[in-house]
Formats: C-alpha cells, sequence, structure tokens
C-alpha cells in the first residue's frame, strides 16, 4: 500500500488533462464500498458493539460484506457505528469537510465548498466532534499548568419560549462584569508532554467538585502550577501534589515559574470561538474537544496527513450520533436555576 507523500508526488506529475480524468474517476467512488475498505482497516476487523475480534462473515447484502459476532451474536457492516453510518455522500465530501473544519470554516463556507445544505454540514459537524470526543481527554503527568477561563452563557438555538430569561436585544447585556455565577467556568490544563484538558465545570468559580472533574485524568504529577485559588490548592494538598502558586496580576513568582502557556491557550480558545460567531452552551462541550484534538494534531502530524489522521481517528470511535440526539442534547448544566 502506498504512502500519503508517494500518492501525493504522483498526481504532482500528472499533466491537467490527467488530473481532470483522475477528478473524473474519484466523484464517481460509491461511497459505500469505499468507507467500507477504510473503516475495515482502521477498526481492525473488530465486532463495533462488544470490540470483540471473534467475528466471521455473514455473506454479502446489496454488495457489501457483512460479518456475525461469535460473542455477542450481532451482524454488521465495516461502517456500522462508525461516523458515516446512513451516509450517502462521497468519501471525497468527508474528507473535504474534515479539511475545512480542521481550517475552522464556517457552516456555510463548509456547505459550499462540500456541495452540501447548511443543515446537513451543521449535522455532520456535530457528528464529527462526538466521535473526536475520548481524543480530548487525555491523562496528564510530569509538570502541569492549570488555570480557567470563563466564558458569557450563549443559549443561541434556544426557543423563546423555553428561554430561562428575556431574549437581549443586540448590543446590549445585563451580564455581571469579572467572575460571575452566570459565566461558564472553564477548566483548562496542560502538562509538559502537550497533552491538553479542557472541559466545562458548570458556572462560577472552581469549587472542590469542580476540581474531581479534573482529579481523575492526573497522573503522576510532578509539579502542579496553578492561581492559587482554594479549590485548586486544596485538590492539589488532598493528592500530595507538590504545586507552585502565580499570583494574581504577575507573571512570574519568586520560582521563575509561569502560567505562559496555560494563558496562550486560553487566548487561542477565545479567538477560536470568537470566530464561530457565537457557541450555545449545549454545544460548547464539542468545541472544546475539537480544539484540543486540532491542538494535538498540530504537535503530532505533519500538515499534508491531518485530514487523514482525523478521518482514522474519527472511524475508530464507535459513536453513533443521530440528528435527534444533537437536537435534543442535554444542556451540561440546570439553566433554569441560575439567577440571572
Amino acid at each position: 500500500m502506498k504512502t500519503f507523500a508517494e500518492l501525493s508526488n504522483f498526481v504532482n506529475s500528472l499533466y491537467d488533462d490527467d488530473i481532470e480524468i483522475l477528478q473524473a474517476i474519484i466523484d464517481t467512488i460509491d461511497i459505500s464500498n469505499t468507507m467500507n475498505n477504510v473503516v475495515h482497516q482502521a477498526n481492525s476487523k473488530s465486532c463495533p458493539y462488544c470490540n470483540s475480534r471473534e467475528i466471521i462473515k455473514n455473506g454479502k447484502k446489496n454488495g457489501k460484506q457483512r460479518y456475525i459476532c461469535k460473542d455477542c451474536g450481532r451482524n454488521f457492516t465495516p461502517i456500522s457505528n462508525s461516523l458515516f453510518i446512513k451516509s450517502h455522500y462521497k468519501y471525497m465530501s468527508w474528507l473535504k469537510f474534515i479539511h475545512c473544519e480542521l481550517l475552522g470554516l464556517s457552516l456555510e463556507v463548509e456547505a459550499h465548498e462540500c456541495n452540501i445544505s447548511k443543515t446537513t454540514a451543521f449535522y455532520w459537524r456535530h457528528k464529527l466532534y462526538s466521535s473526536l470526543a475520548d481524543c480530548s481527554k487525555p491523562t496528564l503527568s510530569g509538570v502541569i499548568q492549570f488555570d480557567s477561563t470563563y466564558l458569557q452563557i450563549n443559549l443561541k438555538g434556544t426557543k423563546s419560549e423555553k428561554m430561562p430569561r428575556k431574549s437581549k436585544k443586540r448590543g446590549t447585556s445585563d451580564n455581571l462584569r469579572g467572575i460571575s455565577h452566570i459565566k461558564v467556568c472553564i477548566l483548562t490544563a496542560i502538562d509538559e508532554k502537550d497533552n491538553l484538558f479542557i472541559t466545562i465545570a458548570e458556572t462560577g468559580r472552581e469549587t472542590n467538585s469542580k476540581m474531581k472533574l479534573l482529579e481523575s485524568y492526573i497522573k503522576d504529577c510532578t509539579l502542579f502550577i496553578c492561581d492559587g485559588a482554594h479549590a485548586v490548592v486544596t485538590m492539589a494538598k488532598s493528592n500530595n501534589i507538590p504545586f507552585e502558586i502565580i499570583k494574581a496580576n504577575t507573571y512570574i513568582n519568586e520560582n521563575n515559574y509561569n502560567l505562559n502557556e496555560i494563558n496562550e491557550i486560553h487566548n487561542e480558545l477565545h479567538n477560536d470561538l470568537r470566530n464561530r460567531k457565537g457557541v450555545s452552551v449545549r454545544h460548547l462541550q464539542g468545541y472544546l474537544d475539537m480544539f484540543c484534538f486540532k491542538k494535538l494534531l498540530k504537535y503530532t502530524t505533519e500538515y499534508f496527513d491531518r485530514d487523514r489522521k482525523c478521518l482514522e481517528k474519527s472511524i475508530k470511535s464507535n459513536v453513533v450520533t443521530r440528528i435527534k440526539d444533537i437536537i435534543l442534547k442535554a444542556w451540561p448544566f440546570d439553566i433554569n436555576k441560575l439567577d440571572y
């Protein structure tokens, strides 16, 4: 099997007429057969329901190879429980869409580039984000920098009768300044190996219960650098983790430790969300997961190979996200209990 670089060199050596013929061939590729082959290779012939390797062929239906699992007894095809289940679009449309997502383009531009509707682009986006969710929760070790950032609550897409408060006119806001109980708390941590952790922790300042979300992902931490919040220091002390405090309005402490890296992550995150023109709190964690995954790709994968890497990761997740799952997605916290 040829590598991506070899195929890329081959395509670059073709004349314009040859490329047009090659493009015409690609456009006729059936997504069913292509996706079956891609998913089949990525999932290493394992059952998508119980991950058992004890599977056998079970005939073909509509030209697609079917399998049966000896352990759970369920029938499946290579694309069962994958990102591409129930999809009738060509392989190259999905690959182009993934490329657009990695560039951070808007839904309107993605729909135009992939020749799909804006609604389809919206559903594809959240199917992709759900399949990459596990990649954004790595184990943190060694020297860890931690800090929280805060976002205003966005209820984009919520019908007026279900709003927990009155709708606001454009350009007006009654949100409290600084850190408040009606701002979303985003826990952010990064270790010396560039493993990045970002998650929603309800609203308001860090508390002991919120820090439990991070605590389960820390292993073999040698130093914990933080801003000195009471709940953060309490978590470090309870786990016997040595810590360094960077006081407010300072950039470095007496031992030359800083939070520069985590502050840069926060700047990039705010810029990324700002370019999205508003992200609903309902779907915010998906955007945070995608942000983490793009940072991971930047650290580990060459630019020309990132689309394929993203495709492989999303295939291996065995996550099925249906339209009703996206529309009826639960809020990360009870927004009706917020005191506006």
